[in-house]
């Protein structure tokens, strides 16, 4: 290899390599030796097979032996097991051996994998929360739905922006006929006031209501007019159905509560009638009592035998002389035995 070729080799950003037909490396720049971390007198004229065995099975093996013998470029990125890191490599067929150019690409290997794992575990938590995302390019009149948008109308998936037709059109087609129209007239409202919004209406899929919270922010432009809608569907139907339980059971209560006042009003009035009906009752046998021409006394007999008197009517005074409280202290003392449960009363006041 000329001077001036091995200037170019080693000037130049990429690492490089070159074999012989039996894989043998025969020349390596700084930058190669400097990847593989190793002095060129550890590399060159090796075949490249048993100086770094990590390739065995490797892709990176496979493409090099498919550019070797297929004798054509390939371009790619792989793991570079000998070195543990990701690169962008391009094999050229140079006479009866090859050619590698390549360099570095770890870092942006791993920060694309990071986001697209973050991507992976943002769709994963929005599945769980039955949750869409989306965004609506005021200007240029064009849409972009996560995957999970499309699942909650039942639609297939799409990628990147859309026309603004094709996801509204979905959308609309989606909507419950009787939303339908407020759901377009809250959508135009929100898209021309730079703010938040957040508006619900229900889909109807395959006959079944699926109630959806729309919550999000339009953006301004310079100017400050509307830009961009960001926003999000959130599947609130058991919440939706939860309420509605809830809105029935304490219907239920208060119809309960209203049943028993009504009870109660009806209990308290038929108390109050025969309460009435009792003081009339009363009244009357006060009349008959103290009116009756006849002598009348009352006394009861408690289950010892003993005779409590009670009281005399206006005729029994006028007879006997006594008045009715001088009758009950002290004709009768108060309190009297009878012996004999078939005794007269007239017998037992002598």
């Amino acid at each position: 290899m000329s001077a001036d070729a091995k200037a170019i080799l080693e000037s130049m950003g990429d690492a490089f390599y070159a074999t012989d037909g039996a894989w043998r490396i025969r020349y390596a720049n700084q930058r190669a030796l400097g990847f593989w971390n190793l002095p060129a007198e550890a590399v060159l004229g090796r075949v490249i097979w048993e100086r770094f065995p990590e390739l065995a099975g490797s892709r990176m093996e496979a493409l090099l032996r498919r550019a070797h013998a297929e004798q054509r470029t390939i371009t790619a990125e792989a793991f570079a097991p000998a070195a543990h890191r990701w690169i962008a490599f391009q094999a050229v067929p140079a006479g009866e051996g090859i050619a590698v150019y390549w360099h570095d690409v770890t870092e942006r290997v791993l920060v694309e994998q990071g986001l697209r794992d973050s991507e992976e575990h943002l769709r994963l938590a929005q599945e769980a929360a039955d949750l869409g995302t989306w965004e609506w390019d005021l200007h240029e009149k064009r849409i972009r739905w996560s995957a999970h948008m499309f699942h909650l109308i039942g639609a297939e998936p799409a990628q990147g922006f859309l026309p603004q037709q094709a996801p509204l059109a979905l959308w609309e087609a989606a909507l419950h006929p009787e939303d339908r129209e407020a759901a377009k007239a809250a959508a135009r409202r929100a898209s021309r006031r730079v703010g938040t919004f957040a508006f619900e209406f229900r889909l109807l899929r395959n006959d079944a209501v699926q109630w959806i919270l729309s919550r999000g922010r339009v953006l301004p432009d310079e100017a400050g007019r509307p830009r961009r809608m960001l926003g999000i569907n959130l599947d609130i139907t058991e919440r939706k159905r939860a309420e509605q339980e809830l809105r029935d059971s304490e219907q239920a209560q208060r119809r309960f509560a209203a049943l028993l006042e009504q009870r109660v009003a009806d209990r308290t009035a038929a108390l109050e009638q025969s309460m009435a009906a009792l003081r009339r009752s009363q009244a009357r046998y006060q009349a008959i009592f103290a009116h009756a021409p006849v002598d009348l006394m009352l006394f009861t007999v408690q289950p010892d035998g003993r005779v409590v008197f009670e009281d005399t009517n206006p005729s029994w005074t006028r007879h006997t002389g006594f008045a009715r409280d001088s009758t009950l202290v002290h004709r009768f003392r108060g309190t009297t035995h009878i012996r004999q449960p078939h005794q007269s009363c007239r017998s037992m006041c002598e």
